[in-house]
């Protein structure tokens, strides 16, 4: 049944029950003691039960206006908690993020990215799922994940992609191998070389890249997808003449028998894939993270090479202010050694 009552209603009742007078509550409500007086007869007449006894220097609850003023405050109470609430995870800074990757995030830039990304959005919970590239697609047009990782961009399937980074791109081998005498190999080195890749992935991804790759060239390599796992990949190649291509995250995890070596002037470029339809705010504040810290300004670039970090609890002089901004700068500066900072605060909304 529709009682007609509204918020101002419970506000009102709220504040003179709180400070015992009409008068005092209508000056910390900014009303004239008339309106209120008004509003609170009109909540009485509705409910059809005196509220207060009005008295010259004040008002009392009554029996009615106890358990109504109790009950009216706990929803007050938990109507701004949802406001509250509805305002975070809508601007972004609460919530769940679901990421797909290939392989490993240990590489410079998603590292540095989820590093940034969890200083400023620490409310932010990210979950993580490692499939193909085709089952990634496929999660994200179902909603099942809100942002892949792939080796390369996606046109036609719905989504929308953009460039972030680009990896170096190593040939794993054998520590008895000739190849690993050379400082960096080139993709005519592997001709008539058996090139082996995990079933699982990014295994696929990278034979089908490297196929296309070595048939541009027409260089004859037999590519070979094997049905085991990424390790195991590599214990073959450790044991045998075969060789495999990895991407520089992997190629930074030493392999007992497997050296690496760069493939002169070949990159694998990753891109951020998602659907635009998703209306996911801790999608939306990420990816215009990523976009600013994939684009850095010419003084970010200028810096780069000049850049110390600092030593983790030694924060600058004059930075011991303990508001949240201050710290979250410290702690940038200290995740972004090679990046400016202040442009990031300037281009990245943080609330």
């Amino acid at each position: 049944m529709d009682s007609g009552i509204e918020l101002r209603h419970l506000r009102y009742a709220i504040a003179a029950a709180e400070q015992g007078s009409f008068r005092r509550a209508a000056a910390i409500l900014g009303i004239q003691v008339s309106a209120l007086s008004r509003c609170i007869r009109d909540l009485e007449d509705r409910i059809g039960a005196s509220l207060f006894n009005r008295r010259s220097h004040g008002v009392q609850l009554t029996f009615a206006g106890k358990r109504f003023i109790q009950r009216a405050s706990r929803l007050m109470t938990d109507l701004n908690e949802a406001l509250h609430e509805a305002g975070i995870a809508g601007a972004g800074r609460e919530g769940i993020l679901r990421i797909g990757v290939l392989s490993s995030l240990t590489s410079a830039f998603p590292a540095m990215m989820i590093n940034v990304h969890r200083a400023i959005y620490a409310d932010v919970e990210t979950v993580y799922a490692e499939a193909s590239t085709v089952d990634h697609i496929l999660a994200i047009r179902q909603n099942r994940l809100d942002i892949a990782f792939l080796a390369h961009a996606v046109e036609g399937e719905g989504c929308d992609s953009v460039r972030l980074w680009s990896e170096r791109v190593f040939v794993a081998m054998a520590a008895n191998n000739p190849l690993c005498h050379r400082e960096s190999v080139e993709w005519g080195d592997l001709d008539g070389r058996r090139l082996i890749f995990s079933a699982t992935p990014p295994g696929p991804e990278l034979q089908q890249c490297v196929t296309k790759r070595l048939m541009g060239l027409g260089v004859q390599a037999n590519v070979a997808l094997l049905a085991v796992y990424r390790d195991t990949v590599m214990h073959v190649v450790a044991d045998g003449a075969d060789v495999t291509v990895v991407g520089e995250a992997r190629a930074t995890e030493p392999f007992r028998g497997v050296v690496y070596r760069p493939i002169r002037s070949e990159s694998l470029f990753f891109h951020a894939v998602w659907l635009p339809e998703n209306d996911n705010p801790a999608l939306r504040r990420f990816l215009s993270l990523a976009r600013g810290l994939a684009k850095p300004c010419a003084d970010c670039v200028a810096r780069m090479d000049r850049s110390e970090p600092q030593e983790d609890g030694k924060p600058e002089a004059g930075a011991a202010s303990h508001d949240r901004a201050a710290v979250l700068k410290e702690h940038l500066g200290r995740i972004l050694s090679k990046r400016c900072v202040d442009c990031l605060l300037r281009n990245i909304p943080m609330e």
